[in-house]
């Protein structure tokens, strides 16, 4: 299992550097879910 990436944080205070910042960690947020279902659904035996 690949663990999830690490969140990251804005470069600078400004306003857009911010709102790239939430949509990398919410993007993060989506690919660790991804990967919990997929488990999730591995080890109850649904994929096999």
């Amino acid at each position: 299992m690949v663990p999830c990436p690490a969140p990251t944080g804005p470069v600078s205070n400004h306003a857009d550097a911010m709102v790239t910042a939430l949509k990398q960690v919410y993007d993060q947020y989506g690919i660790c879910a991804g990967r919990l279902f997929e488990l999730q659904h591995y080890l109850i035996g649904i994929d096999k």
